[in-house]
């Protein structure tokens, strides 16, 4: 029996964090496994440019990994990779650019029939640090400020939030396999609406409807930190 195998390396904010367990997610669903770095064929860097140097060490990563002699394909994706294209493909002929997790999942099948894959009693090493006790949960993505000195707009386009049921359900199912604490995260989370519910009705409903332990906000800008929403998180006896 012969498994694909890849490894993972995520840079820059809750948001990439957040696709990347998605990415493992989907990867596994597809019986393909993710194993430490530097012990797969394939490997994949998703990638940041929300400052100059966030986008420099996203480079550097990525000739790190090029340069690996166990790595023959290096699949980049994220912000960096989808405004810095060429910059990317430029580094290596090893590296293939990828602009979306579908992508990601469908090149992997195709580099896995160029590369050898390991036998059942291959020696690398599984991956311990992508999925955590504390996922996060990709509920908002994009930005319409286009503030001047922000170049994350420009990767991300423009603001869109997953539907409030659908954020219901997956809190509902990540509560059911065991998780204690649920990290809402978006790209300008304060601005999620969905369904007419604005992020403090989102909560609500959240409260409401599912029996997670905890709910915890990644970054909000100060001007969406509302009355309202202060005086639900004093409310939710520590569910928020």
């Amino acid at each position: 029996m012969t498994t694909t195998r890849v490894s993972l390396q995520s840079l820059g904010c809750r948001v990439n964090r957040a696709e990347t367990e998605d990415l493992q997610r989907s990867l596994a669903s597809h019986g393909i496994e993710v194993v430490a770095p530097g012990e797969a064929p394939i490997a994949i860097l998703t990638t940041c440019c929300v400052t100059a140097e966030a986008e420099a060490k996203s480079r550097k990563a990525a000739r790190r990994m090029a340069r690996d002699p166990e790595v023959g394909h290096l699949i980049v994706w994220g912000c960096g990779a989808r405004l810095f294209a060429d910059d990317f493909r430029g580094i290596s002929d090893r590296v293939t650019i990828a602009r979306s997790l579908d992508e990601v999942v469908t090149l992997v099948g195709e580099l896995a029939t160029q590369t050898p894959a390991f036998d059942e009693d291959g020696v690398c090493a599984p991956a311990k640090a992508v999925l955590r006790a504390r996922p996060n949960l990709k509920i908002q993505d994009g930005c319409d400020r286009r503030c001047s000195y922000c170049i994350v707009w420009k990767a991300r386009g423009a603001s869109r939030s997953l539907d409030a049921d659908q954020v219901a359900y997956l809190v509902s199912d990540l509560s059911a396999k065991g998780f204690g604490e649920v990290v809402l995260c978006g790209v300008n989370l304060g601005t999620y609406a969905s369904n007419g519910l604005d992020l403090t009705g989102l909560l609500r409903k959240l409260l409401a409807e599912t029996d997670v332990g905890r709910l915890r906000l990644s970054s909000i800008e100060p001007q969406d930190v509302t009355d309202e929403l202060l005086d639900l998180m004093a409310a939710s006896d520590g569910r928020i």
